[in-house]
Protein backbone atom coordinates (compact mmCIF):
# COMPACT_ATOMS: atom_id res chain seq x y z
CA UNK A 1 0.00 0.00 0.00
CA UNK A 2 1.91 3.18 -1.36
CA UNK A 3 1.27 6.45 1.32
CA UNK A 4 -1.45 8.20 -0.64
CA UNK A 5 -3.54 5.12 -0.32
CA UNK A 6 -2.69 5.00 3.40
CA UNK A 7 -3.36 9.25 3.61
CA UNK A 8 -6.42 8.29 2.45
CA UNK A 9 -7.49 5.22 4.63
CA UNK A 10 -6.17 7.23 7.80
CA UNK A 11 -8.47 10.48 6.47
CA UNK A 12 -11.64 8.19 6.30
CA UNK A 13 -10.55 6.50 9.94
CA UNK A 14 -10.73 9.87 11.27
CA UNK A 15 -13.93 11.01 9.85
CA UNK A 16 -15.93 7.35 10.65
CA UNK A 17 -14.80 8.40 14.19
CA UNK A 18 -15.71 11.47 14.73
CA UNK A 19 -19.55 10.34 13.46
CA UNK A 20 -19.69 8.00 16.26
CA UNK A 21 -18.17 10.59 18.96
CA UNK A 22 -19.92 10.75 21.56
CA UNK A 23 -20.70 14.48 22.57
CA UNK A 24 -19.37 15.34 26.24
CA UNK A 25 -22.31 16.57 28.84
CA UNK A 26 -21.83 20.17 29.96
CA UNK A 27 -22.74 21.33 33.22
CA UNK A 28 -26.29 21.71 34.39
CA UNK A 29 -27.86 25.02 34.69
CA UNK A 30 -29.71 24.73 37.67
CA UNK A 31 -30.20 28.25 39.59
CA UNK A 32 -27.41 30.06 40.41
CA UNK A 33 -27.27 33.19 43.00
CA UNK A 34 -26.38 35.64 40.37
CA UNK A 35 -28.41 33.75 37.49
CA UNK A 36 -25.64 33.74 35.27
CA UNK A 37 -23.26 30.97 34.04
CA UNK A 38 -20.63 30.75 31.71
CA UNK A 39 -19.91 27.89 29.33
CA UNK A 40 -16.66 27.13 27.01
CA UNK A 41 -16.37 24.02 25.16
CA UNK A 42 -16.44 22.28 22.08
CA UNK A 43 -18.66 20.53 19.84
CA UNK A 44 -17.35 17.43 17.76
CA UNK A 45 -17.20 17.26 14.02
CA UNK A 46 -20.94 15.45 13.17
CA UNK A 47 -21.48 15.73 16.76
CA UNK A 48 -23.90 18.05 19.53
CA UNK A 49 -23.26 19.42 22.93
CA UNK A 50 -25.70 20.42 25.28
CA UNK A 51 -26.09 21.83 28.63
CA UNK A 52 -29.61 21.15 30.70
CA UNK A 53 -31.78 22.02 33.78
CA UNK A 54 -34.97 21.29 35.55
CA UNK A 55 -36.94 24.41 35.22
CA UNK A 56 -40.71 25.03 36.21
CA UNK A 57 -43.65 26.55 34.27
CA UNK A 58 -42.83 30.17 34.00
CA UNK A 59 -39.29 30.95 34.26
CA UNK A 60 -37.14 32.79 31.98
CA UNK A 61 -33.76 31.95 30.68
CA UNK A 62 -31.68 33.88 27.79
CA UNK A 63 -28.57 33.82 26.37
CA UNK A 64 -25.68 34.41 24.01
CA UNK A 65 -23.28 32.78 22.32
CA UNK A 66 -20.26 32.17 20.11
CA UNK A 67 -18.71 29.86 17.22
CA UNK A 68 -15.17 29.87 16.13
CA UNK A 69 -14.44 28.67 13.23
CA UNK A 70 -17.87 28.49 10.86
CA UNK A 71 -21.68 28.74 12.41
CA UNK A 72 -23.60 26.45 14.17
CA UNK A 73 -27.81 25.60 14.87
CA UNK A 74 -28.78 25.92 18.20
CA UNK A 75 -32.38 25.27 19.66
CA UNK A 76 -33.90 24.15 22.93
CA UNK A 77 -36.07 20.89 23.92
CA UNK A 78 -37.58 18.88 27.04
CA UNK A 79 -36.76 15.75 27.97
CA UNK A 80 -39.09 13.92 26.00
CA UNK A 81 -38.01 15.40 22.46
CA UNK A 82 -34.30 15.51 23.46
CA UNK A 83 -34.44 11.51 23.62
CA UNK A 84 -35.86 11.66 20.34
CA UNK A 85 -33.21 14.25 18.82
CA UNK A 86 -30.25 11.35 20.09
CA UNK A 87 -32.30 8.46 18.61
CA UNK A 88 -32.78 9.96 15.68
CA UNK A 89 -36.12 10.38 15.61
CA UNK A 90 -38.40 12.76 14.16
CA UNK A 91 -38.91 15.49 17.05
CA UNK A 92 -39.87 19.07 18.12
CA UNK A 93 -38.02 22.13 19.18
CA UNK A 94 -38.17 25.44 20.16
CA UNK A 95 -36.46 28.73 19.93
CA UNK A 96 -34.46 27.33 16.69
CA UNK A 97 -31.37 29.64 15.57
CA UNK A 98 -29.82 28.17 12.12
CA UNK A 99 -26.15 28.36 10.98
CA UNK A 100 -25.08 31.26 13.26
CA UNK A 101 -21.83 32.65 14.62
CA UNK A 102 -23.43 35.02 17.12
CA UNK A 103 -26.25 33.87 18.94
CA UNK A 104 -28.74 36.06 20.88
CA UNK A 105 -32.07 34.40 22.25
CA UNK A 106 -35.06 34.68 25.53
CA UNK A 107 -37.08 31.64 26.22
CA UNK A 108 -40.08 31.29 28.71
CA UNK A 109 -39.95 27.94 30.06
CA UNK A 110 -43.75 26.75 29.01
CA UNK A 111 -44.23 23.81 31.55
CA UNK A 112 -42.08 22.23 34.19
CA UNK A 113 -39.51 19.43 32.57
CA UNK A 114 -35.91 19.03 31.66
CA UNK A 115 -34.73 21.27 29.30
CA UNK A 116 -31.95 21.29 27.04
CA UNK A 117 -29.81 23.91 25.20
CA UNK A 118 -28.38 22.67 22.18
CA UNK A 119 -25.52 22.96 19.56
CA UNK A 120 -25.48 20.68 16.69
CA UNK A 121 -22.90 20.57 14.44
CA UNK A 122 -23.95 16.86 12.81
CA UNK A 123 -23.67 19.06 9.58
CA UNK A 124 -20.15 19.95 9.51
CA UNK A 125 -16.65 17.88 9.47
CA UNK A 126 -15.02 20.67 11.20
CA UNK A 127 -15.09 20.85 15.42
CA UNK A 128 -16.13 23.98 17.14
CA UNK A 129 -15.27 26.48 19.79
CA UNK A 130 -17.94 27.53 21.46
CA UNK A 131 -18.14 30.71 24.04
CA UNK A 132 -21.69 30.69 26.01
CA UNK A 133 -23.06 32.67 28.57
CA UNK A 134 -26.55 32.09 29.85
CA UNK A 135 -28.76 33.66 32.38
CA UNK A 136 -32.07 32.89 34.50
CA UNK A 137 -34.07 36.10 34.53
CA UNK A 138 -35.18 36.59 38.22
CA UNK A 139 -35.07 39.83 37.58
CA UNK A 140 -38.06 41.95 38.73
CA UNK A 141 -39.59 44.41 36.63
CA UNK A 142 -38.48 48.34 37.39
CA UNK A 143 -41.52 50.35 38.89
CA UNK A 144 -42.62 54.14 38.68
CA UNK A 145 -45.65 55.80 41.00
CA UNK A 146 -46.11 59.22 41.03
CA UNK A 147 -47.45 59.00 44.91
CA UNK A 148 -45.13 60.33 47.28
CA UNK A 149 -45.17 58.83 50.53
CA UNK A 150 -46.19 61.17 53.48
CA UNK A 151 -47.79 63.48 50.95
CA UNK A 152 -51.33 65.26 51.14
CA UNK A 153 -53.74 65.07 48.29
CA UNK A 154 -57.18 66.61 47.43
CA UNK A 155 -58.93 67.23 44.94
CA UNK A 156 -58.71 65.73 41.44
CA UNK A 157 -55.40 63.34 41.27
CA UNK A 158 -54.12 61.60 38.13
CA UNK A 159 -52.02 58.93 39.26
CA UNK A 160 -49.49 57.49 36.74
CA UNK A 161 -47.41 53.90 37.14
CA UNK A 162 -44.91 52.52 35.07
CA UNK A 163 -43.17 49.31 34.79
CA UNK A 164 -40.11 48.05 32.48
CA UNK A 165 -37.89 45.20 32.06
CA UNK A 166 -34.51 44.46 30.29
CA UNK A 167 -34.78 40.57 29.58
CA UNK A 168 -38.22 40.27 28.96
CA UNK A 169 -41.80 42.36 28.58
CA UNK A 170 -44.26 43.62 30.59
CA UNK A 171 -47.44 41.18 31.01
CA UNK A 172 -49.36 42.49 33.76
CA UNK A 173 -49.58 46.12 34.92
CA UNK A 174 -52.32 46.65 38.26
CA UNK A 175 -52.97 49.84 40.46
CA UNK A 176 -54.87 48.95 43.81
CA UNK A 177 -55.42 50.92 47.11
CA UNK A 178 -56.25 49.47 50.45
CA UNK A 179 -59.22 49.65 52.36
CA UNK A 180 -60.60 46.37 54.18
CA UNK A 181 -58.10 44.64 51.76
CA UNK A 182 -56.29 45.10 48.15
CA UNK A 183 -58.80 46.62 45.54
CA UNK A 184 -57.90 46.98 41.78
CA UNK A 185 -59.09 49.96 40.08
CA UNK A 186 -57.57 49.68 37.49
CA UNK A 187 -55.25 46.70 35.57
CA UNK A 188 -53.99 46.15 31.77
CA UNK A 189 -52.25 43.34 29.95
CA UNK A 190 -49.20 43.72 27.67
CA UNK A 191 -48.34 47.45 28.38
CA UNK A 192 -45.81 49.07 30.44
CA UNK A 193 -47.60 51.95 31.82
CA UNK A 194 -51.33 53.00 33.17
CA UNK A 195 -53.06 55.72 34.58
CA UNK A 196 -56.29 57.06 36.96
CA UNK A 197 -57.72 59.40 37.24
CA UNK A 198 -58.18 59.60 41.15
CA UNK A 199 -61.02 62.03 42.70
CA UNK A 200 -60.37 62.21 46.14
CA UNK A 201 -63.21 63.40 47.56
CA UNK A 202 -64.81 59.97 47.17
CA UNK A 203 -62.85 59.07 50.09
CA UNK A 204 -62.59 59.94 53.33
CA UNK A 205 -59.92 62.21 55.29
CA UNK A 206 -57.37 60.26 56.62
CA UNK A 207 -54.43 57.60 54.86
CA UNK A 208 -54.37 55.75 52.54
CA UNK A 209 -52.36 53.19 50.96
CA UNK A 210 -51.78 52.49 47.26
CA UNK A 211 -49.59 49.91 45.29
CA UNK A 212 -48.80 49.03 41.94
CA UNK A 213 -47.71 45.50 40.94
CA UNK A 214 -45.95 44.62 37.96
CA UNK A 215 -45.55 41.12 36.14
CA UNK A 216 -43.46 40.24 33.47
CA UNK A 217 -43.59 37.21 30.83
CA UNK A 218 -41.40 35.17 33.43
CA UNK A 219 -43.28 35.43 36.28
CA UNK A 220 -40.89 37.98 37.81
CA UNK A 221 -43.27 40.19 40.20
CA UNK A 222 -42.26 43.53 41.41
CA UNK A 223 -44.38 45.90 44.08
CA UNK A 224 -44.30 49.49 45.10
CA UNK A 225 -46.75 50.96 48.07
CA UNK A 226 -47.29 54.51 48.92
CA UNK A 227 -49.00 56.11 51.75
CA UNK A 228 -50.42 59.05 51.77
CA UNK A 229 -52.95 61.30 53.16
CA UNK A 230 -56.77 62.55 52.11
CA UNK A 231 -57.79 65.98 53.25
CA UNK A 232 -60.75 67.65 51.47
CA UNK A 233 -62.40 70.71 53.47
CA UNK A 234 -65.58 70.50 54.71
CA UNK A 235 -68.12 73.19 55.58
CA UNK A 236 -68.90 73.31 59.24
CA UNK A 237 -72.80 72.34 60.09
CA UNK A 238 -74.84 75.53 60.72
CA UNK A 239 -77.68 76.09 62.93
CA UNK A 240 -80.72 77.95 61.66
CA UNK A 241 -82.31 80.45 64.75
CA UNK A 242 -85.56 82.57 63.48
CA UNK A 243 -85.36 85.73 65.25
CA UNK A 244 -88.39 88.60 65.43
CA UNK A 245 -86.54 91.26 63.68
CA UNK A 246 -85.87 89.89 60.35
CA UNK A 247 -82.04 90.10 60.81
CA UNK A 248 -80.01 86.80 60.18
CA UNK A 249 -76.41 85.45 61.28
CA UNK A 250 -74.39 82.84 58.42
CA UNK A 251 -71.22 81.67 59.51
CA UNK A 252 -70.70 85.22 61.26
CA UNK A 253 -71.70 87.43 58.80
CA UNK A 254 -75.46 89.52 59.98
CA UNK A 255 -77.79 89.70 56.76
CA UNK A 256 -81.22 91.51 56.66
CA UNK A 257 -82.95 88.55 54.90
CA UNK A 258 -83.89 85.06 56.22
CA UNK A 259 -84.08 83.72 59.76
CA UNK A 260 -81.09 84.11 61.99
CA UNK A 261 -78.26 81.60 61.73
CA UNK A 262 -75.88 81.31 64.66
CA UNK A 263 -72.58 78.95 63.69
CA UNK A 264 -71.87 78.43 67.03
CA UNK A 265 -74.08 77.28 69.60
CA UNK A 266 -72.42 79.09 72.20
CA UNK A 267 -73.84 82.08 70.74
CA UNK A 268 -76.99 81.03 70.91
CA UNK A 269 -76.45 80.42 75.08
CA UNK A 270 -74.51 83.94 75.23
CA UNK A 271 -77.21 85.36 74.09
CA UNK A 272 -79.87 83.95 76.18
CA UNK A 273 -77.91 84.28 79.42
CA UNK A 274 -77.86 88.19 78.20
CA UNK A 275 -81.74 88.22 77.72
CA UNK A 276 -82.33 87.12 80.92
CA UNK A 277 -79.95 89.41 83.03
CA UNK A 278 -81.45 92.11 81.69
CA UNK A 279 -84.91 91.00 82.36
CA UNK A 280 -83.78 90.00 86.18
CA UNK A 281 -83.03 93.78 86.26
CA UNK A 282 -85.94 95.16 85.52
CA UNK A 283 -87.77 93.32 88.07
CA UNK A 284 -85.11 94.19 90.44
CA UNK A 285 -85.37 97.95 89.82
CA UNK A 286 -89.42 97.15 89.76
CA UNK A 287 -89.00 95.95 93.81
CA UNK A 288 -86.53 98.64 94.88
CA UNK A 289 -89.06 101.14 93.31
CA UNK A 290 -91.72 99.92 95.36
CA UNK A 291 -89.56 100.05 98.56
CA UNK A 292 -88.64 103.79 98.38
CA UNK A 293 -91.96 105.07 97.24
CA UNK A 294 -94.17 107.28 99.70
CA UNK A 295 -97.66 105.53 101.27
CA UNK A 296 -100.67 106.53 99.23
CA UNK A 297 -103.15 108.60 101.92
CA UNK A 298 -106.12 106.19 102.50
CA UNK A 299 -108.89 107.95 100.06
CA UNK A 300 -111.84 109.71 102.37
CA UNK A 301 -115.74 108.42 102.53
CA UNK A 302 -117.28 108.83 99.89
CA UNK A 303 -119.88 111.45 99.78
CA UNK A 304 -122.66 108.72 100.44
CA UNK A 305 -121.34 107.41 103.46
CA UNK A 306 -120.75 110.90 104.70
CA UNK A 307 -124.67 111.75 104.20
CA UNK A 308 -125.37 108.89 106.24
CA UNK A 309 -122.82 109.80 108.76
CA UNK A 310 -124.25 113.30 109.00
CA UNK A 311 -128.56 111.95 109.41
CA UNK A 312 -127.53 109.14 112.22
CA UNK A 313 -126.27 111.70 114.84
CA UNK A 314 -128.70 114.10 116.71
CA UNK A 315 -127.42 117.34 118.78
CA UNK A 316 -129.28 117.38 122.57
CA UNK A 317 -130.53 121.15 123.51
CA UNK A 318 -129.76 120.69 126.97
CA UNK A 319 -125.84 119.71 127.08
CA UNK A 320 -124.70 119.89 123.09
CA UNK A 321 -124.05 116.13 123.28
CA UNK A 322 -124.51 114.27 120.05
CA UNK A 323 -127.07 111.30 120.33
CA UNK A 324 -127.11 108.69 117.21
CA UNK A 325 -130.97 108.87 115.94
CA UNK A 326 -133.91 106.42 117.35
CA UNK A 327 -132.54 107.16 120.99
CA UNK A 328 -135.74 109.17 122.79
CA UNK A 329 -132.75 110.03 125.73
CA UNK A 330 -129.63 112.13 125.27
CA UNK A 331 -126.85 109.82 126.05
CA UNK A 332 -125.08 112.39 128.54
CA UNK A 333 -127.09 114.44 130.18
CA UNK A 334 -130.67 112.15 129.82
CA UNK A 335 -132.76 114.96 128.62
CA UNK A 336 -135.87 114.00 126.45
CA UNK A 337 -135.54 114.03 122.76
Amino acid sequence: MNRKKLRMALLFGILLLAVFVMPVEATTFELAEDGHWHFEFNVNAYGYQYVYGTKVEGHGAYGTFTVHYDDITFFIVDQENFDKYKNGQSYSRYCVLLDVVDGDYKFRFPYADTWYSVFCNKDSIWPKDITFDLYHDSTPPDVTLNLDTGATYSGIKEIRATASDVSFSVWKLSLQYYLNGWRAVKTEYNTESISYNWDTKDWSNGDLRWRVVAEDTVNNEAIKEVMVTVYNYVAPTTTEVTTTDGITTTDGQATTNGPSTYTDPTALLMLLGIVGTVIIGIVAVSRRSKEISPEMPKPDLTLKEKEITTKVLIICPFCGAKTEQGLTKCQNCGADL
